[in-house]
């Protein structure tokens, strides 16, 4: 007996289930996950090839000096790394003032990811907010 006669009779279990029987919604929802599928694989294809050059951009910030109470300050920072690769240990340093009167303070970030930020405070024992601070990457290791 063929697929058709089955069908005829009523017998669904030999009946043939072709691409007529598939309702136009269901196809309509398999091609839109077929392309949502397809686009986070080349997002993620296009991702990995761009974050693994080039070395990290890091740049520090000084956004606010806070007087911490017992003859401690602190100037807080934020750390910035624009590039596209990541640093680890990244090694920060602060300094205020010249000669006799010159502070510096270093800090020491774990990790510090591509395009992010964190932040963190430089300790001084003087008031760092009466002198221009300079802070700068000091350096960094590759993960």
């Amino acid at each position: 007996m063929s697929a058709h006669e089955a069908e005829a009779r009523g017998d669904p279990g030999r009946a043939s289930h072709g691409r007529a029987d598939i309702p136009p919604a269901e196809w309509a929802v398999a091609g839109l996950g077929a392309i949502l599928v397809m686009a986070t694989i080349a997002m993620l294809i296009f991702g990995s090839t761009q974050m693994t050059s080039g070395v990290p951009q890091l740049r520090v910030r000084v956004d606010s000096v806070v007087d911490a109470g017992g003859g401690a300050w602190v100037a807080r920072f934020t750390a910035l790394n624009r590039g596209n690769s990541t640093a680890a240990d990244v090694v920060l340093e602060a300094v205020v003032g010249e000669g006799p009167g010159r502070q510096a303070s270093t800090v020491t970030i774990d990790y510090l990811p591509p395009r992010s930020e964190r932040t963190g405070g430089f300790l001084f024992s003087r008031d760092p907010g009466l002198g221009p601070i300079e802070a700068r990457a000091v350096g960094y290791r590759d993960p």
